[in-house]
């Protein structure tokens, strides 16, 4: 029976096959105990559960809690515990979420570990942030979970019990299989880890890779074929972006808070089946979605409101604002003075207002949904005059959040529907300037011009 080793390691990343990698990776370096989640939530009652947790490893974009949270909590109640980020995103770029501030106040080195990570920065990272030293697998083998031991083992490698600081007792010779009495005898003991000698090693992990490179591969068709919601034509679109004044930091920005949004999309099945109808590329309904998110956080982030859970109620918003209409000649109407909206028939006319009730209405059948989501979505046909819908209000009755997120819808309709040139940037401006400068709409304006500073 081998001893127990001092210190826990948490792992969190919703993703199954990239906690498999990080959990080969670290295991075959080092014999502490690690521990596995899926989300903030799942990690935080692991820490509460395991006093002796000394390092947490979290990936940031996950459905049920960000890696933002999970440092927000860990800061919070469990200061000395060492944190690695897990990000496909720069520095920059994660450095000004407010709920990760502090973490990058170290000078000397970075504690955040780039996607696709690779286990020679995973593990230096680890050594770097931490206090204390981590225990080394003994020379000469590596250290793997019987789990995947046996999920993986397909090259039929041979494999060790760890009985003494120093001893190891073969269990399993090379080429044979395991059979159900050694796996009976191995659990009843409570023995959770199997060691490979180093030259059979490499011939282990690289089959397991291989099998962990196809699920994954698997799993990204499988919800690409579900939910198409990422277009083509994104790129296009930042570009765009980049023409009327918006920085590649707040893109980058807004470009992660779409994929944790469509990430935590994909998980609800009836979300993933409503969109998939209607979220299609080259469709105006869907490019109005994608840029309302990217302009709204950006408006956000210049604002006191700037954390990652408004950046999620915007983008889901920004979503779900049209679930229920299925033209896009109709999406098109932004306020009842439109002189398109005049030109429909009474009928088109009662759909359009009456389309933010009516989606609303969708999200709240998909499950519970916050009250400042709520507020967004049925007020995002609003406008500061009162000529919005569907209840008329004006400037100093529609709420904050819906302020930034009717001006990014305002200002995403222009950009799709007008040729974009100095021009016409110069008439939006003044337009916004005489309409959207007052009253609720004040603070969000002034973010909206230090969002798109030339």
């Amino acid at each position: 029976m081998s001893e127990e080793i001092e210190g826990r390691i948490l792992i969190v990343d919703d993703n199954e096959s990239n906690l498999e990698i990080m959990a080969m990776y670290i295991e075959s370096e080092f014999d502490n105990d690690t521990l596995l989640g899926s989300s903030a939530v799942d990690a935080i009652e692991l820490i509460k559960e395991n006093s002796n947790i000394i390092i947490v490893i979290s990936d940031y974009y996950m459905p049920g809690g960000d890696g933002g949270m999970l440092y927000t909590w860990l800061k919070e109640n469990k200061p000395d515990v060492p944190f690695l980020l897990v990000c496909g995103e720069n520095q920059d770029t994660v450095e000004k979420l407010p709920e990760l501030q502090g973490l990058f106040s170290r000078g000397d080195f970075s504690p955040l570990v780039s996607k696709p990570f690779k286990k020679e920065e995973l593990i230096e990272k680890m050594k770097m942030v931490m206090s204390k030293e981590l225990t080394k697998v003994i020379e000469g083998y590596k250290r793997i979970s019987i789990d995947r031991f046996l999920t993986f083992n397909k090259c039929f490698v041979g494999a060790h019990l760890k009985v003494g600081p120093k001893k190891m007792l073969k269990v399993v010779n090379k080429d044979d299989e395991i059979s159900e009495e050694l796996i009976y005898n191995i659990v009843v003991k409570g023995v959770k880890y199997l060691y490979i000698e180093e030259e059979e090693y490499e011939a282990f992990m690289g089959s397991a890779m291989e099998e962990v490179m196809e699920k994954l591969a698997c799993r990204d068709a499988e919800e690409s074929e579900k939910v198409r919601l990422q277009m083509n034509s994104v790129e296009s679109i930042h570009e765009g972006l980049r023409y009327v004044g918006m920085g590649q930091k707040a893109i980058e920005l807004a470009q992660g808070v779409v994929d944790s949004t469509l990430n935590t999309i994909k998980s609800n099945k009836k979300i993933s089946t409503i969109l998939k109808s209607i979220l299609k590329k080259d469709n105006y309904i869907y490019e109005l979605s994608l840029l309302t998110c990217y302009i709204s956080t950006a408006i956000a982030n210049e604002t006191e409101w700037a954390t990652t859970e408004t950046y999620k109620k915007l983008s889901y918003a920004s979503l779900m604002q049209d679930v229920s209409l299925k033209s896009n000649d109709l999406a098109k109407i932004c306020k009842k003075s439109d002189i398109g909206f005049k030109k429909l028939s009474s009928e088109d006319q009662k759909t359009v207002i009456s389309h933010p009730v009516k989606s609303l209405e969708i999200v709240e059948k998909l499950g519970e949904v916050s009250s400042d989501v709520r507020n967004i979505i049925w007020e995002h046909h609003e406008r500061p005059r009162g000529d919005g819908f569907p209840r008329g209000l004006d400037r100093k009755s529609i709420g904050t959040l819906s302020c930034i997120f009717i001006l990014a819808h305002e200002f995403s309709h222009r950009l799709l529907t007008e040729s974009i040139n100095h021009e016409t940037l110069e008439n939006i401006h003044n337009e916004f300037e005489r309409n959207y400068s007052g009253g609720n709409f004040k603070k969000p304006y002034d973010a909206l011009r230090k969002a798109f500073q030339r």
